[in-house]
């Protein structure tokens, strides 16, 4: 069954970090690894800035006078940019600095002749970039709830008190069954800016007055739908009543996207009987929902936080942080030839990004055919791999960059996050993350590559716009506690992207996938020609990781998923530990149209199953695979792959090689300080 409060039960697998935000705890041991990357020395102050929380605007921006604001140092420096002739360096230093609306780069604030601008954690400390406030003056309402004024118009998704995130108030979970009807019609002419065709759906759906009651804001109400591999979330307009029934009405257009697709796993409301007996629902966000401990409602109209304590809390002490600006970062450039680049981040904490859902015409939800590509268009084409992929937008992140080049994350925390940590999405390329943390996010704590890369300059970008990413790397990271509330979502994404290095990271905790390498139904020869084979996928290495306890709610995942062709590359050296803990999953799964991929040398230990291969109508071919060990060798190994025959089973019994391997993925030595139990309380 589908656990009550999935935070509760994410975090008490691992040991819960607790930062309160406006006394940042330093970490001598994850900055001394985070210094073995790279260290610079101080310049002298034609080249050198400085920035700090105690800072003034006005200053000149040096050590003894330093900016407040990042916003105020980049612009600083956005004036000198086309005269560098060496490196710029802006040191922050340690504390929190509190943001309202994303800090924006354009192409204006990139390093310039070959020489890069660094934004750099001044020596030991620990600057925090923020987007919560912290909420005080709490006063009893009812028994364990508590209530405190907030002044902000919109719906609030997350909070946080003492360093530990709460949910949203929510109802029991309960199964799809013959009382939830669609009824009314919502019709859609196509010619809507968030419609690729014309169709029409039901505006709600029927449920028993036990399942859903009558709440006084019930526009604040959202329903959650979980079936197999899809977690969907559709605002409501408003409840009516019809005899001995609630109905749902449904925001719109969201509602109508939402049913849009209506099969497989990704179904809101499926079509399909087998999966209606699987489909798992609640209603989440009234204050009349709020019975249970560490769950809060906020009333917008009153401008009223409820919040129903923990047993261990004293409201009088407790650190209240309430995230309100959506996002933290966006590094944008307009097109191909115009990115923002050469830019380094080091030693930096991002924290407390905000996510209110997808906005489609004023209607909020996130609905999805898999992992965070999200339906923003609604389309009656059936499925959407013969559209292209047009009617999918990447879910938002804290930190965005598209059109970007050459820009490094290094010894980073991301913790705290609404949505997915970091995106390197559209034309990101040559960057890297590194040595960085990801601890507590909402949805998947990497992106990287968007689902409408499957063609290149076929008209879903601007022209100009669209590109592959290509040459990134992304190397030595520590996620954990991942997907936590966009539980479809894999803790690493990866779209359409060339020559990518996504090797030595450790990844645990997450109830989906550990790694989804690929996009393109494309290649699957039932639904487009041979010769649309998409291109955007090549040359990628996902070596040496570490990947344990995921899948442990979702269905039809793997530790690592592939999906559509990989020509040259490889998952070689990888530790899978724990996978499926929860439903049907595998160590390694290929999916519809999986090609040109090398297997070789991992290590799995306690795995559902070591290889699936969904098909023999998937067209899975081309993968050599060897030397790989599985302490359970089941599933249906090669018996789906096209050319089975030069398919090698793993072995059960482990090599000397293979104890080998399973020491060596992960962290590299250097950067084992930023496991949870070396550099954490």
């Amino acid at each position: 069954m589908f656990p009550r409060n999935p935070i509760k039960f994410i975090l008490s697998r691992t040991r819960q970090l607790f930062v309160i935000v406006f006394a940042p705890v330093l970490f001598p041991t994850f900055m001394q690894a985070a210094a073995h990357a790279r260290s610079e020395p101080i310049q002298h102050a034609t080249n050198t800035f400085f920035v700090s929380p105690m800072g003034d605007d006005d200053n000149r921006g040096t050590k003894d006078s330093p900016f407040h604001t990042i916003q105020k140092a980049r612009d600083t420096v956005a004036s000198r940019t086309g005269l560098m002739q060496k490196d710029i360096y802006i040191y922050l230093r340690g504390g929190v600095y509190l943001i309202t609306a994303p800090i924006t780069f354009t192409p204006a604030d990139s390093g310039t002749n070959g020489h890069t601008i660094h934004y750099l954690a001044y020596k030991n400390e620990r600057p925090m970039v923020s987007g919560g406030r912290q909420i005080t003056g709490w006063t009893k309402y009812d028994g364990n709830i508590y209530k405190a004024s907030l002044d902000r118009p919109e719906k609030l998704r997350q909070l946080y008190v003492n360093g530990q995130r709460s949910s949203m108030a929510r109802g029991k979970d309960f199964i799809y069954s013959s009382e939830i009807q669609g009824v009314g019609t919502f019709r859609i002419e196509g010619t809507e800016p968030w419609a690729l065709t014309s169709g029409t759906r039901f505006t709600g759906f029927t449920f028993s007055k036990d399942n859903l009651g009558q709440y006084k804001n019930p526009g604040d109400v959202e329903l959650t739908s979980k079936a197999g591999f899809g977690y969907h979330i559709v605002s409501l307009n408003n409840i009516e009543m019809l005899g001995t029934k609630s109905i749902a009405i449904l925001q719109e257009p969201i509602g109508a996207i939402a049913q849009s697709i209506p099969q497989y796993g990704c179904a809101f409301i499926s079509n399909k009987p087998e999966l209606k007996a699987v489909s798992q629902f609640h209603f989440q966000n009234a204050l009349e929902l709020l019975t249970t401990e560490g769950e809060f409602y906020f009333d917008r109209h009153s401008k009223t936080l409820y919040y129903y304590k923990r047993a261990s809390e004293d409201m009088n002490t407790a650190v209240v942080i309430a995230p309100l600006s959506e996002g933290l970062m966006i590094l944008k450039g307009s097109s191909t030839e115009h990115r923002v680049a050469n830019v380094e981040f080091r030693g930096i904490t991002f924290a407390y990004s905000h996510y209110s859902l997808m906005n489609v015409g004023g209607s909020y939800g996130d609905t999805t055919v898999q992992s965070i590509a999200l339906y923003t268009k609604y389309s009656d084409a059936g499925v959407n791999h013969t559209i292209k992929y047009l009617d999918n937008t990447l879910q938002r992140a804290a930190v965005e960059c598209e059109n970007s080049k050459n820009i490094d994350f290094v010894g980073d925390i991301f913790e705290h996050i609404g949505a997915v940590g970091l995106s390197l999405g559209n034309d990101s390329s040559n960057s890297s993350v590194i040595g960085s943390v990801f601890y507590d996010i909402g949805s998947s704590a990497i992106n990287i590559g968007d689902p409408r890369n499957v063609y290149i300059d076929d008209g879903d970008f601007p022209p100009g716009v669209e590109g592959v990413p290509t040459n990134n790397v992304v190397q030595n990271n520590s996620l954990r506690n991942l997907a936590v509330e966009s539980l479809q979502a894999p803790a690493v994404s990866i779209f359409y992207t060339k020559d990518l290095n996504l090797s030595h990271n450790e990844i645990s905790v997450a109830p989906y996938t550990g790694i989804s390498v690929g996009w393109g139904w494309t290649s699957f020869t039932r639904i487009t020609k041979p010769n649309s084979f998409s291109q955007s996928s090549a040359g990628n290495k996902i070596d040496y990781n570490r990947i344990s306890n995921v899948m442990l709610w979702m269905h039809d995942g793997a530790g690592i998923y592939v999906l559509g062709e990989q020509p040259d590359s490889e998952i070689v050296g990888n530790y899978f530990g724990n996978i499926g803990g929860f439903s049907q999953g595998s160590a390694i799964y290929l999916d519809q149209g999986s090609r040109f991929l090398a297997i070789t040398n991992n290590f799995s230990d306690d795995p559902n199953g070591w290889f699936f291969v969904w098909g023999k109508a998937a067209q899975v071919y081309n993968i050599s695979s060897s030397n790989n060990y599985s302490s359970v060798v089941r599933g249906n190994e090669a018996d789906n792959l096209n050319d089975s025959p030069n398919f090698k089973n793993a072995r059960s019994k482990p090599t000397d090689l293979d104890r080998k391997n399973r020491t060596h993925a992960g962290l590299e030595r250097r950067f084992r300080k930023l496991r949870e139990e070396e550099w954490g309380p």
